[in-house]
């Protein structure tokens, strides 16, 4: 007896069992005929092969369809993905070279008619050119694991601040089908080779003209147009004037200052002056740090689009240190004076900061008719420079503290009218706190001209060509009648008058005879009680001409007077108000006396 089993597939290994069902499942399923043949599985049962056929056949089908489609999508409608890249500078500068690398990997497939188009901004200037928007590369048929580099120089121009692209778009032909690729590149331009510096004084004083310049140059390889300047000032500050490369500036509130065209490496300099005014309902404490900004344009000429591209170069800022006056000056005197006479003024320092000032130093300066030449301070020779009279120094005045000075001015005899004089004050004082001469508010102080008055007054006996006024006895005798004709000239040069009145009055030998005449729109008149006689006028303006009054006397003189010119009229004064100056003027002109003496009458002769 044979005691050996016989094989069977369970008597295998448990993978080797596995991978036989697997592989034979797999048989049974797609090559039933092969099974057919080499096996007698189907052997009486015909139908089975053929439903196994008609299932391997639609597997077959569906398997070869489905890797028919995969080709064609894969050759049709995925893109070649070539690999493009884009570097540029990293910290890029207006107007200062500049790479624009752009690197290209085929990894896939050939490719057909490959084109590379770089776009660059408006603004970047390469080669004899100027400027290149579009750069384009030509690399027609590229196979599969090719690469290259392209490398381009130029210079961008844009506004600082401002983010820009470089955009590289690939173009290729793969079975038939054109395709592209694109890569964008964004940078920043940070800074601007156009140079501007923003220069003020270590400190501005409010109300004081304060010079400031605005510098620049062109450090780029390209010249500039058009460039011009936006100041941003602060609205309490006045921009005075304005001087470009020495040529004066037609400065307009709120519009720009424009240079024009700027060469390459050329440089220049705009100076302006203006005045930081105090806020006059604000209280300020201490100094104030105030700055003013300028922004930089200009525009580079894109030959390529026959068009020029704005350029914003930045904004460059001036700090400067804005302070009130550290010295406080006042003036008082004399409001009026009469022509030729003195004027007197008394000029005060107070040191109104929290620091001491040094080395203060004063300047006056007046208008005519006060002159300097001859000028006293503190009844001292004044020292004239020019046309200036300079104080004697202050080494230094204490916080709180105040000087004073006594200024005389001689003044000049003058027929203008209406006639004031200006005195200014100027001066500075150098601040230990801050390093720097600050200069002191200027002051004036007006003074106004009293009219210069002309009286006069005579007797006549008779007139200037020879016709007898008078009658009586001429020369006159004792107890005898004569009667004199009294004339009074009046001249008003300066300043219009008003309620002007003459006055005189007659002592008890001589009488009115009530004849007179005046110059017109004036009036004589006779007070019997009092003896007096008023000649009044209304208005008088400044003028040349004389005005006039006369009236008739009569005078018997006695034995005592005989050698004598008797008074007949007391003191002649006049008071008038002057319309300018505001004030009572008076004058007066001597008593009229007899022209010649009394003689001894007849009968005791």
């Amino acid at each position: 007896m044979n005691s050996e089993l016989p094989f069977h597939h369970r008597h295998l290994p448990n993978l080797t069992r596995w991978t036989k069902a697997a592989l034979w499942k797999w048989m049974h399923l797609h090559f039933p005929i092969m099974v057919h043949y080499l096996t007698d599985k189907y052997e009486d049962r015909h139908h089975h092969l053929v439903i196994d056929i008609i299932y391997a056949v639609v597997t077959f089908v569906f398997v070869g369809a489905n890797l028919g489609l995969g080709v064609w999508y894969w050759r049709y409608f995925t893109p070649a993905d070539i690999d493009l890249r884009v570097f540029t500078t990293a910290n890029v500068t207006s107007g200062e070279p500049m790479n624009v690398s752009v690197l290209y990997l085929n990894a896939n497939r050939d490719l057909e008619d490959v084109t590379i188009d770089v776009f660059l901004p408006e603004g970047f200037v390469t080669g004899s050119d100027r400027t290149a928007q579009e750069v384009n590369y030509e690399l027609g048929n590229v196979m599969r694991y090719a690469d290259g580099t392209f490398d381009i120089v130029g210079v961008v121009f844009g506004n600082v601040g401002e983010t820009y692209d470089a955009k590289v778009i690939a173009g290729y032909t793969s079975y038939n089908r054109r395709q592209y690729e694109t890569a964008v590149r964004r940078f920043k331009v940070v800074d601007s080779s156009f140079d501007v510096q923003v220069d003020f004084p270590e400190a501005a004083t409010y109300d004081f003209v304060t010079p400031w310049t605005i510098g620049y140059k062109n450090n780029g390889s390209v010249a500039m147009d058009d460039v011009s300047f936006d100041l941003d000032v602060p609205d309490d500050f006045t921009v005075e004037s304005v001087t470009v490369n020495g040529a004066t500036y037609s400065y307009a509130a709120g519009q720009p200052v424009a240079v024009g065209s700027v060469d390459a490496g050329e440089e220049g300099i705009v100076e302006l002056t203006g005045t930081f005014h105090q806020p006059s309902e604000e209280v300020l404490f201490g100094d104030q740090q105030v700055q003013v900004s300028v922004r930089a344009h200009a525009t580079v000429v894109n030959q390529q689009l026959q068009a020029s591209v704005p350029v914003e170069h930045g904004v460059s800022h001036g700090v400067v240190r804005v302070i009130a006056p550290r010295v406080a000056a006042t003036v008082t005197g004399d409001n009026v004076t009469a022509f030729g006479e003195n004027v007197d003024t008394t000029v005060t320092l107070k040191n109104t900061s929290d620091n001491p000032v040094e080395n203060i130093l004063l300047r006056a300066n007046t208008t005519s008719p006060a002159t300097v030449n001859g000028a006293r301070v503190n009844g001292e020779p004044a020292t004239i420079e020019g046309a200036d009279i300079v104080f004697p120094i202050i080494a230094r005045l204490e916080p709180g503290a105040e000087t004073a000075f006594t200024l005389s001015l001689p003044t000049d005899v003058s027929s203008e009218q209406s006639v004031t004089s200006q005195l200014h004050i100027t001066g500075a004082g150098f601040s230990p706190d801050l390093q720097s001469t600050i200069p002191i508010a200027s002051v004036s102080w007006d003074t106004t001209y009293e009219s210069q008055i002309t009286l006069s007054a005579e007797a006549l006996y008779t007139g200037p060509n020879g016709e007898q006024l008078g009658y009586g006895p001429y020369p006159p005798e004792a107890w005898e009648v004569t009667a004199l004709r009294v004339v009074l000239r009046l001249q008003n040069l300066n300043n219009p008058l008003s309620s002007v009145r003459v006055r005189t009055t007659l002592p008890g030998q001589v009488e009115w005879t009530g004849l007179n005449s005046v110059s017109a729109g004036t009036t004589l008149a006779w007070d019997p009680l009092t003896r007096a006689i008023d000649w009044t006028i209304n208005s008088l303006d400044p003028q040349s001409q004389v005005y006039g009054a006369q009236f008739e006397v009569r005078f018997t003189p006695n034995h005592e007077q005989v050698g004598l010119s008797p008074q007949l009229t007391s003191d002649v004064t006049i008071t008038a108000i002057d319309q300018f100056t505001a004030t009572t003027l008076t004058t007066s002109a001597p008593g009229v006396e007899s022209p010649v003496i009394v003689e001894q009458d007849e009968i005791h002769r």
